[in-house]
């Protein structure tokens, strides 16, 4: 409508993320690849539009993208949504400060990792948690690691078809230790912050 001159009916940024919330939340067999060509055209017509604020894709676009794709069981689809992860943080450090990654972000492509069953798929996992923490000590608060995460990491370690993490480490650590290990971090943690995002819950001691 809009292209046949119905400028009344616009489509802007929040026609657009309720539109891809709703196939990230859809069962339907390719949401996930509907929500992301959204994203792309949602690019396409902020650009043809001048740039105007209110099309702008924001953290939220990303999200319930990055959400569709992690949680569809699809083929590298792990992969995929960490590509859509370094696309926000590329963006970010461009100057989009809307595109700031948080938890929930990690969490989803952490958990698509461990669900994956995927050789050296912990690994990553583990790497994503890594960067999480790195970006909370650089001042990013909403990407501290929080119970969630912790526990879809040891989970990536406990679903790790190698049961040794990757076979490239060389660490000779056992996935259980590994997981062990990171309960081990997540009890220090809340013993010297008590912050009750990460506090260890009944899924950390399964």
């Amino acid at each position: 409508l809009y292209d046949e001159g119905w400028t009344h009916v616009q489509p802007n940024k929040i026609s657009y993320n309720s539109v891809i919330t709703a196939w990230a939340r859809s069962a339907e067999k390719g949401s996930a690849k509907k929500a992301e060509e959204l994203l792309r055209r949602m690019y396409e017509f902020y650009e043809a539009e001048g740039g105007a604020v209110d099309l702008k894709p924001d953290s939220r676009s990303f999200n319930a993208v990055i959400n569709a794709v992690a949680r569809s069981r699809e083929k590298n689809c792990a992969d995929r949504a960490k590509f859509l992860l370094d696309e926000m943080g590329r963006r970010y450090n461009e100057g989009d400060e809307d595109l700031a990654p948080d938890a929930l972000t990690f969490g989803a492509i952490i958990n698509a990792y461990a669900n994956s069953l995927e050789e050296g798929a912990s690994d990553k996992a583990a790497q994503l948690l890594m960067h999480m923490e790195s970006l909370y000590q650089l001042g990013f608060e909403n990407a501290k690691p929080a119970t969630f995460v912790y526990n879809a990491c040891m989970n990536a370690f406990a679903k790790d078809p190698l049961g040794q993490g990757s076979a490239k480490s060389g660490s000779g650590i056992s996935s259980a230790e590994k997981a062990q290990q990171l309960l081990n971090s997540m009890e220090k943690r809340y013993e010297e912050e008590r912050d009750e995002r990460v506090k260890p819950d009944c899924i950390s001691y399964r």
